[in-house]
């Protein structure tokens, strides 16, 4: 199982802004996204869902400020 790379948790941010959730699995295809959940609840960005492994986000101004951070980085 691979680690993810900020690609990946750019596209995760990416999604969960646009669509307002998302349903994550900790593993989705060859990568672990255990770090990527963990951090979007602890950072408070999105919550846990009754739905097992949905996310809810809270805050999108801080989602969009970190996938424009990221972007930057990535350049």
């Amino acid at each position: 199982m691979k680690k993810p790379n900020i690609r990946v948790f750019i596209e995760v941010l990416k999604t969960l802004a646009d669509q307002g959730f998302i349903d994550m699995e900790p593993t989705e295809g060859e990568y672990n996204l255990t770090s990527i959940y963990d951090f979007l609840v602890t950072s408070r960005i999105a919550e846990r869902t009754v739905e097992r492994y949905w996310l809810r986000l809270i805050n999108e101004d801080a989602c969009l400020m970190l996938t424009g951070l990221l972007k930057d980085l990535r350049r």
